[in-house]
């Protein structure tokens, strides 16, 4: 019998950075200002938590309603669309 559960062979630091290399997490604007309490986890203040705290409730205990993830594919388009529109606005 295995005790596979038990044995953690990538420590939970080291998830949070793949998430966190892999997107950005942000809460949505409603839950500005606003703080949360986390069974198991503690208080959670919206405006102040870091990437980290972000990413563990999105990925592991599943904030999706509260916490918005966006790609770095996605961020990079974003940066693309407003350089286009910086450039067309000075040609005006």
């Amino acid at each position: 019998m295995c005790d596979c559960e038990e044995i953690n062979i990538l420590s939970l630091p080291s998830y949070l950075k793949i998430y966190i290399k892999m997107a950005k997490y942000k809460a949505k604007e409603n839950y500005k200002g606003l703080r949360s309490s986390v069974a198991d986890f503690g208080i959670v203040s919206w405006d102040e938590a870091s990437q980290e705290v972000l990413a563990y409730l999105y990925e592991k205990r599943g904030f999706t309603s509260i916490i918005t993830k966006i790609s770095s594919n996605e961020e990079s388009s974003i940066k693309k669309t407003n350089k286009k529109n910086k450039s067309v606005k000075k040609d005006d």
